[in-house]
Parts: C-alpha cells; structure tokens; sequence
C-alpha cells in the first residue's frame, strides 16, 4: 500500500481524463473521528465546507457509504446533490430522489426474536453499547474491559450459529454487528447506484473510495485497480485499498487540496 499525496500528480491525470469523479466515503472514522458514543460524531466543519464546494461542480458526485441509518447520516452530513448508501448497503437514497430498502419484511420479525436472544445471554452495561437501527443491531464493545471482550465476543457468536441463515455477524472496529444474510453489502448497493448514475454517459468515469474499518474492504475490492481507494488509518498490511491517509484530519486536507487545484 502507497501513501495517497505522492500520488497526487497521477491522481490528477486520471481527473483530466474523465467524464464524471465519483468520490466515496465512510463516515465514521473517515470523514469524521472516531468518537466513543456513535450519537456525538460530527462531520467536521472544514471537511464539510470542502464537499459542498466540490458537490457544486458538475465534474463531482459525492457519495456517503455507510453502516448508519439513512435517516441518521442525512442529518449528520447535511449535503445536497449528493448520494446516501445507508444500513451497509440495506438502503441508499440517490439525488433528489426517494429512499429505496432492499430488505426483505421476514427479517424483521427475526431482528426482534434475535434481540430477546442476545439479551438473556448479554446484558447492556458495563461499557457494552448497543445501538438499534432500522436493519439491524450492533454491539459496541469500545469501552468493555478486556477481560469481558471475549465474553461478548462468543455470545455474539452463539447467537449467529443459533439464527443460522437469516442472519450474518458482521465485525468492524470494536463492534459486531448482525444484519440480514442476503447478499446484500456496501459494495453490491454502490455498483446499483453508480450504474444507474453513469447510465447515458459518454465519457468514462473515475471512482475514489475512502474507508477505515473491515465493512469497507468489499467497495475497495469492488473499485479494482481502474479506481482509486484509500485506507484512512495509515499504512495497512492486509487491505484491498491500494493507497492509505492517516487521519480523518488528512482527508479533510486532501479534500481542500482538491477544490483549490480543479477550481
């Protein structure tokens, strides 16, 4: 894996050959820091500034990817023009348009026996978090003891094994987190709206994603070598991402490098 600024001059060349730059990102520990309460997270306002300027562009579509709801990074990101894919691909919303759920209702009844499950083997407390969203729950164990990870960690496993198909444990950064076992993920629902954003287009198109945790990993294997990806978190060994930033703080400057030098 490279660092991404001395690739910035061959970064350029590719902006110049294409018709319309796709830009991509994780929100939590991407464009905005990781924080120990998922409510309190914030796009930081410089980064922000930096987007809206390049949503204005017509070369520019910004796309946020996400494990959040819709509902939540809607709000938190606050950015016209652009693309949502929320809920780890459950559901995305395009420009101007209606929000669009690829669940199936079955799951819903077995997300609230799962719920009960969980809850007679692990209660909330003790630095366990647990986060209720539309398609699924997650398990944040950022504050347990590391004493208590392991045991978190195995009912968590239990509870998959005994749900069997319908449901899949999903891991990312000090959390697990169990979602609807039909195919669906970051990258299938980014291929879905990018075809659908490039359709009718002439000229060919570039894609640059920037991820930071393991949910990310299929977007970045998705983009291939035609793209760009970035790992945020500095270098990795084990990663699709062909580039890696350090910080949260770095995309913010690599975005106000990029609306001063395509202005």
């Amino acid at each position: 894996m490279r660092y991404f600024w001395p690739a910035r001059g061959k970064f350029l060349e590719s902006l110049r050959l294409a018709g319309r730059v796709f830009l991509l990102f994780d929100f939590d520990g991407t464009l905005a820091p990781i924080v120990i309460h998922p409510a309190r997270a914030r796009l930081p306002i410089r980064s922000r500034r930096a987007l809206v300027r390049l949503g204005r562009r017509p070369q520019f579509v910004i796309g946020i990817v996400t494990g959040r709801t819709l509902a939540d990074i809607r709000r938190r990101a606050r950015l016209t023009g652009a693309f949502y894919v929320g809920s780890h691909g459950f559901e995305y919303v395009l420009p101007g348009g209606r929000p669009v759920s690829l669940s199936r209702r079955a799951w819903f009844a077995t997300l609230r026996q799962l719920r009960r499950r969980l809850r007679e083997l692990l209660q909330p407390g003790a630095g366990l978090r647990w986060e209720s969203k539309t398609y699924s729950l997650a398990l944040h164990y950022r504050e347990v003891g590391p004493a208590h990870v392991a045991n978190v960690l195995r009912g968590a496993r239990r509870v998959a094994k005994e749900f069997g198909p319908p449901a899949r444990l999903q891991h990312g950064k000090k959390l697990v987190e169990f979602l609807p076992n039909v195919g669906v993920t970051k990258a299938t629902t980014v291929r879905q709206v990018l075809s659908r954003l490039t359709k009718g287009l002439r000229r060919s198109c570039a894609v640059v994603c920037f991820g930071d945790d393991l949910t990310d990993e299929p977007v970045f294997r998705a983009v291939g070598r035609q793209g760009w990806s970035v790992w945020v978190g500095g270098n990795r060994a084990r990663t699709a991402a062909r580039y890696y930033l350090r910080s949260p703080a770095e995309v913010t400057r690599w975005l106000e490098w990029l609306v001063e030098v395509t202005r």
